[in-house]
């Protein structure tokens, strides 16, 4: 009984590339995971900080400044939504509106 190589390289090439790819995606896909938890912990503390300082915003009337902040940790420099997101309201009651689409 004999191995033929030819059939042994058609079966193990195969399999050696799709773990090679595995491998590569599987880093790539943990770099994302940490950037994302890194982004959601700064936006989770952001959001900590605002609530807890509420009346102190409001005395200082920081307003616009604390939603400013929020937008960049929230939207970083190469996310940053389209100008159809705009805050629209009062200064004591701000909300997060799309504006319709022409």
């Amino acid at each position: 009984m004999r191995i033929n190589a030819l059939i042994t390289l058609v079966v193990f090439l195969p399999v050696a590339a799709v773990a090679i790819v595995a491998t590569a995606a599987g880093t790539r896909i943990s770099r994302y995971r940490e950037a994302s938890r890194e982004a959601a912990g700064r936006v989770s503390d952001a959001l900590g900080e605002m609530f807890g300082a509420v009346l102190a915003i409001k005395v200082a009337d920081a307003e616009d400044r604390v939603v400013d902040r929020f937008r960049t940790l929230h939207f970083p420099l190469n996310q940053r939504p389209s100008s159809s997101l705009v805050v629209r309201g009062s200064r004591s009651m701000r909300h997060l509106v799309r504006e319709p689409q022409e």
